[in-house]
């Protein structure tokens, strides 16, 4: 994933430069922690916008 563009969460604070981070890719989105950049979790637009709470 060396092309995908990270963005920095809104909700992060700049104090400890630690952030959550999404990426969007063709077939879904990413999302890491800034502090472990290889641990990616894969969703979609669809659940990670989804209000539902099991």
């Amino acid at each position: 994933m060396p092309d995908l563009k990270w963005r920095k969460s809104s909700y992060s604070a700049d104090v400890n430069q630690n952030c959550v981070e999404l990426g969007v890719v063709p077939d879904g989105v990413r999302i890491r922690e800034s502090d472990e950049p290889d641990a990616v979790i894969r969703t979609t637009p669809a659940a990670l916008g989804s209000s539902y709470v099991p």
